[in-house]
């Protein structure tokens, strides 16, 4: 605008400016990426074949039922809760506690079971001197 020079040459000047400018932008392109974070290559295939899971084999699971020492009277059965009604003594399920797991008659159960074992109990005498 305030050059005394020829149109045409202060056209080309620009035009010169403008491809330079370009040709720095992509040269500042990040190149791609030819490894992973962990040093392979992207794109190369391992010439490698898995080998399957070694299994040891060992005995066979047999079921060994619980022997469950009480010391007290035996706990009734779930029939004997609900029968004798027991289990209105413990809080009622609700839709959120049976979804965590929650069943009155295991509760009821497992205190029954609680408050009569070690009834029978008895301490070993010990000669202290």
């Amino acid at each position: 605008m305030f050059s005394n020079a020829d149109a045409k040459n202060i056209i080309e000047t620009f035009a010169q400016q403008a491809q330079q400018a370009k040709e720095e932008s992509v040269d500042k392109l990040p190149s791609r990426a030819t490894k992973f974070s962990t040093g392979i290559q992207i794109g190369q295939r391992s010439n490698t074949t898995f080998l399957p899971v070694p299994t040891d084999e060992g005995p066979l699971y047999t079921y060994k039922p619980i022997i469950l020492s009480v010391d007290g009277p035996k706990p009734p059965t779930t029939d004997e809760i609900l029968s004798k009604g027991f289990i209105n003594h413990v809080r009622p399920e609700t839709e959120q506690g049976r979804a965590g797991g929650f069943r009155c008659i295991i509760a009821c159960s497992r205190a029954l079971q609680d408050s009569m074992s070690g009834l029978f109990h008895s301490k070993k005498s010990s000669t202290v001197h």
